[in-house]
């Protein structure tokens, strides 16, 4: 059959259909390259909350190592006074930490070993605070978030994804209806796969773009 003899509308038809498929084309390819991309970024986000992690142990070890250190020289400074060494008590008292002394004067300013309400040790007074122990915190705070970061581009990757099959069904579809001589049977086809077509892009422009 010859150009003159195939109908205008069946040749219109065709014409759509090749503008669709060569938009469903690019927008698959587009999707399929920023699900690529989202998945680069969640494995960036777990990695970095990987690291987070390990440093939010490592400060949280050293604390608990300082706290050791500063038990062990109260205990030390404990045992003196109660043998009345007071010279030797005073020699552990200048040597304790940074952390310690502020609790330890506010807890001594208790008269803790004749008020009975008075913490058993300057550990129990609010002024003992380990920065490490804050820092371990913050740390593991930030790893939750960039965990969480993480899976929301994980979702953004798969809601790509979807897109994508959206877009890879009306090519089907598109490419099925191409076989079809019956016309009514091509143009429902094609109207479906146009359908597709829209419903994928309307959802892949309400998602984030990555890059």
């Amino acid at each position: 059959m010859s150009e003159q003899q195939i109908p205008r509308r069946e040749r219109w038809l065709e014409i759509v259909k090749v503008a669709l498929l060569a938009i469903a084309s690019l927008a698959a390819a587009w999707c399929g390259y920023q699900s690529t991309l989202w998945s680069g970024e969640q494995a960036t986000h777990y990695t970095e909350a990987g690291a987070r992690r390990v440093e939010s142990v490592r400060a949280n070890g050293l604390a608990m190592q300082m706290t050791q250190l500063d038990v062990a020289m109260f205990m030390q400074w404990v045992d003196a006074t109660e043998r009345g060494e007071e010279e030797l008590a005073d020699i552990y008292e200048s040597r304790f930490s940074d952390v310690l002394q502020p609790a330890f004067e506010a807890w001594i300013a208790l008269d803790p070993f004749n008020n009975p309400d008075a913490p058993n040790g300057p550990f129990a007074m609010d002024e003992y605070q380990q920065p490490g122990l804050a820092q371990a915190d913050d740390l593991e705070a930030e790893a939750a978030s960039l965990f969480e970061q993480g899976q929301a581009n994980n979702k953004e990757g798969d809601n790509y994804v979807l897109a994508t099959v959206f877009l890879a069904t009306a090519l089907f579809f598109l490419a099925v209806s191409s076989t079809l001589t019956w016309y009514k049977a091509n143009m429902a086809l094609t109207i479906v796969g146009a359908a597709m077509i829209v419903v994928a892009l309307g959802y892949a422009l309400t998602l984030d773009v990555a890059g």
